[in-house]
């Protein structure tokens, strides 16, 4: 049992090697394919583009094979490797489900398909996991989408994600600028008793935040894995996990005012446009979309917005300040960029913050963006692609890691563990398991036989918990092995 436990500190002894087969140089299939491979896992890649297959095999440490994903004889010969997972991620839909399919036909354990279209996603009656023999099925834009309405249904500064089916909440929360709060220790805070702090992301230049249990994140920022010891500073992003009624008083705790947007105005005609602004009329939030005239799919967007009377969209030869003012811009809450191209939605977002929006999200198709867009002041940074991979590596984790969130571009993950017999965590004390585990792990919530628990220093796992966390990327995959 101790070996195992401290085996969860080495980045290299004890980590679960993974064989993951990747179909498609698309841009979600090349960022999990980077993912996996820093994470020193066996990755393959099949793409019929060799352009797109010999860069990538200059960029990453992957075997590469030149051929369409829908060749049953490379993937026969594939499957005699036992790989773990096959991942579809090709441009095509239709190809993606074929190629789960025939996988599942040859021996392939796992599949996951990449799904864009709402014809597939919305399929109604029809069953197409069973009907294709796929384990599951990813949309990155209808998870950019879901995150974005969940920032738009809360207040500027609070941002919050539910674990355990709602009953355990994971609150972001910026620290005013007023807060008075720095030179009292965390552990004398007066926070909610059912509340946990669990990571703190903080200007580089702090002096405080050179410490062990630190991981810089860009050269702006910097994660903090706090300990008692630490202090809160104004403009803090912090981590809390808790009961959804305890968190409900953080807004007080901390002073901030509560805001909610009611009107939303969007740039730009995209898949992530769509599935939102469904979500937003299903909210009866007033939304207006504006495109460029000139754009490849403003005759997509008319055909749509027929088909949706409750929106109102406008089109424009050119988009720019002008523009945006006489669209009365600064009446709206709430400004999303959310077009197809990432140097266009930044620009945007710059205007919209010139003429007086406050509140400013983005849609990147390039997670690197993420930092530029923070450092710009851009209050909410979805990358469909980041938002794919975190639920990609949670799947692929298997039922140990139910659920999976990735933080600041990868930063740190918060992720739930379901706790079974043979777990070397069972029985033990968190006081005790603190010495043998990573700085870069702090234990949130524990969920017990439908109680729920804020992990305290004398708290005990039993089979059957599930245990919310926090932790640096690079344990991940001793965890895996840790619950396995």
């Amino acid at each position: 049992m101790k070996d195992s436990i401290l085996s969860l500190t080495d980045q290299k002894s004890g980590c679960l090697h993974m064989k993951i087969v990747i179909v498609g140089a698309s841009d979600l299939g090349l960022h999990v394919a980077k993912v996996f491979s820093d994470g020193e896992h066996d990755v393959t890649l099949i793409e019929a583009d060799g352009q797109k297959l010999a860069q990538s095999a200059r960029e990453m440490d992957i075997g590469c094979h030149l051929a369409s994903g829908a060749d049953i004889s490379l993937l026969e010969e594939l499957a005699k490797h036992s790989p773990d997972l096959l991942i579809a991620t090709s441009d095509r839909d239709e190809l993606n489900l074929v190629i789960c399919a025939l996988a599942k036909s040859v021996g392939f354990n796992r599949t996951m398909a990449r799904l864009k279209d709402n014809l597939y996603l919305n399929a109604g009656g029809t069953d197409l996991k069973q009907l294709f023999l796929t384990d599951h099925i990813i949309s990155p834009d209808m998870l950019a989408a879901c995150e974005l309405m969940r920032f738009l249904c809360q207040d500027e500064s609070q941002h919050v994600t539910h674990f355990g089916h709602g009953s355990v909440e994971m609150h972001k929360i910026t620290l005013p600028k007023n807060w008075n709060g720095q030179n009292t220790p965390i552990s004398q805070l007066a926070l909610p008793q059912e509340v946990t702090l669990a990571l703190i992301r903080r200007n580089i230049s702090d002096p405080h935040a050179q410490r062990n249990h630190v991981s810089e994140i860009g050269l702006e920022h910097t994660l903090i894995f706090p300990r008692g010891s630490d202090t809160l500073l104004p403009e803090d992003e912090i981590v809390l996990f808790g009961k959804s009624e305890a968190l409900e008083t953080l807004r007080r705790f901390f002073g901030l005012c509560a805001k909610s947007a009611k009107r939303v105005f969007i740039y730009g005609f995209s898949r992530v446009t769509k599935h939102l602004v469904s979500k937003l009329i299903a909210a009866d939030i007033e939304v207006k979309v504006i495109i460029d005239d000139q754009e490849n799919n403003s005759e997509q967007a008319r055909k749509w917005a027929e088909q949706n009377p409750e929106v109102i969209l406008v089109k424009r030869p050119t988009i720019d300040k002008e523009t945006l003012v006489v669209e009365q811009l600064q009446s709206y809450d709430i400004f999303i960029a959310a077009c197809n191209d990432d140097q266009d939605n930044f620009c945007a977002c710059l205007m919209a913050q010139d003429i007086g929006c406050k509140t400013v999200g983005i849609s990147l198709k390039n997670p690197i963006m993420m930092d530029l867009c923070q450092k710009r002041g851009i209050s909410l940074c979805v990358s469909p692609s980041s938002l794919a991979q975190a639920q990609i590596m949670s799947l692929a984790a298997g039922d140990s890691i139910s659920s999976i969130v990735s933080l600041y571009n990868e930063g740190a993950y918060a992720l739930q563990l379901h706790i079974n017999q043979s777990n070397p965590l069972v029985g033990i004390p968190l006081m005790h398991l603190a010495k043998k585990l990573p700085k870069e792990l702090v234990f949130g919530v524990i969920e017990s036989k439908g109680r729920i628990e804020i992990a305290k220093g004398t708290s005990i796992m039993i089979p059957g918990d599930n245990v919310t966390i926090l932790c640096h990327p690079k344990i991940l995959p001793q965890l895996k092995q840790l619950t396995s």
